[in-house]
């Protein structure tokens, strides 16, 4: 492929699909034979998925892409947030496409959410205040580092790619004492 290839091969309709780190994605019949190639110019790190017409491929450019299966050619392209997807890996399920990013860092980041964990009263108050926090509302400032960049677990609609719901999920990063 001309490109170092970090995310694993996929087996599909009798095909394989692989994708390198110079954005580029291709699939081969059993034999090694070409069927299709596509670049998206933009490294692939981390995991691809598929069904039976289509292939899922998040870029470095934090956009997942849905191309033809048949052909290679690009359906829809969804832009989410986070650092990478270096060592993540896409899932199919129920209409959906499940993909997880890496978040912005930050040490200690365990315990950025105490502040907003500290104003619910139940589970569910704590849910919503994390969803109001992932989309970037600091409680009139009383929520330190909220920021819709802090996303990195989506539920995208597998034929549209468009975001499904926000999946009320902080980061965590490193180990509690």
């Amino acid at each position: 492929t001309k490109g170092a290839i970090t995310s694993d091969p996929l087996v599909v309709s009798g095909s394989v699909i692989i994708a390198n780190h110079r954005g580029k994605i291709f699939r081969f019949d059993p034999n090694g034979t070409l069927l299709w190639q596509q670049n998206v110019v933009y490294p692939i790190v981390g995991g691809i998925a598929a069904d039976n017409l289509s292939v899922y491929v998040p870029a470095e450019n934090m956009k997942v892409y849905k191309l033809h299966l048949s052909d290679g050619s690009i359906i829809a392209e969804r832009q989410v947030r986070g650092q990478s997807f270096r060592q993540t890996h896409p899932v199919l399920s129920n209409g959906r496409l499940w993909v997880t990013s890496c978040p912005a860092p930050m040490v200690g980041s365990e315990y950025i959410l105490d502040d907003v964990l500290d104003d619910g009263n139940n589970l569910s108050e704590e849910e919503a205040n994390i969803r109001l926090w992932l989309q970037g509302n600091d409680n009139n400032g009383q929520w330190s580092y909220a920021s819709q960049d802090w996303q990195n677990i989506f539920a995208l609609d597998a034929q549209t790619l468009e975001s499904s719901f926000l999946i009320g999920a902080g980061p965590v990063d490193g180990v509690a004492s």
